[in-house]
């Protein structure tokens, strides 16, 4: 029987050994090589329970298609649904950012490669960036609360590969909250504006998802390809019920109105999305998680 823990040893080595990415500043095409994922030295992240957190097609499609209800651009506009499709080696190269932030700081021994995804706007698109993180724990027990560690440094993905973020795609940041727009109830004519609030009161400007959903989701599915979602949800904060923007992840092969799936006991993401992401705000500073 494969433990949980012997399966993500398999998932470092084959994102250790798989093709490695080149990344530069936009528009400069000089290119970085990076090293190594992983090598005997290094310490193993913490091996999380997401057993529980698979989402099923019919949920997910629901999920999908509340999007155009709850959320506009400038109030006229419906959202692309499909944010992205990234490369399995083009995240496997930058994943090794996230472990190199942690080594670099070697806060504790418990951590968890991460990456923080913003909303951006792009030619009337909802487009992302990616920051990588470190997640740093102290706890000893099962669940434990992590602290997001990271360096300010944003990338974009572009041509199968991650590049260096611009000031001018930095700017997209601002922009998507600046026309944004979110109507509480589906059957309302009136929407609001984007809040900037660091409680849960405050609207999402960026998930945060751990490498180690990305490769469940792709290794369960037999995928080269991951898919990223816009989603929209309602959630009731301590200012009443609000409606949220999140992201869904799926293999590629994955198209709406055509997700049913067989589901596996053994992978239980096959012919499933994943939604484990945690909203900033409130959850900037930290996270927490099951890990076995």
């Amino acid at each position: 029987m494969i433990t949980p823990k012997q399966t993500l040893r398999n998932f470092l080595f084959v994102l250790a050994t798989a093709s490695i990415v080149s990344c530069g500043s936009a528009g400069d095409e000089e290119k970085e090589d990076l090293l190594p994922l992983y090598s005997e030295s290094d310490t193993i992240e913490d091996v999380l329970d997401l057993g529980m957190h698979p989402l099923g097609s019919d949920t997910a499609e629901n999920y999908i298609d509340s999007t155009s209800l709850l959320l506009s651009i400038n109030s006229t506009q419906s959202l692309n649904l499909l944010l992205e499709q990234i490369d399995s080696a083009a995240l496997a190269g930058f994943r090794w950012r996230s472990n190199a932030l942690h080594k670099a700081h070697e806060h504790t021994q418990h951590y968890v490669s991460a990456v923080q995804i913003w909303f951006s706007l792009s030619n009337q698109k909802i487009k992302c960036l990616y920051e990588p993180l470190s997640l740093c724990s102290a706890d000893t027990g099962k669940t434990k609360t992590y602290n997001v560690y990271k360096n300010d440094q944003y990338y974009i993905y572009r041509n199968d590969s991650f590049v260096v973020a611009s000031t001018n795609d930095l700017g997209k940041i601002t922009a998507y909250q600046q026309n944004i727009k979110f109507r509480e109830n589906p059957q309302s004519t009136q929407y609001r504006d984007f809040v900037i609030d660091s409680s849960d009161t405050g609207d999402v400007t960026s998930v945060i998802y751990t490498f180690q959903e990305f490769d469940s989701v792709m290794v369960s599915n037999k995928a080269q390809r991951l898919s990223l979602w816009n989603y929209a949800y309602r959630k009731t904060t301590t200012a009443g019920l609000r409606s949220r923007h999140s992201i869904l992840l799926s293999p590629d092969s994955f198209a709406l109105n055509n997700l049913h799936n067989p589901k596996s006991i053994r992978l239980p993401f096959k012919g499933r999305f994943a939604n484990l992401a945690n909203p900033c705000p409130p959850s900037c500073e930290s996270v927490s998680f099951k890990t076995y």
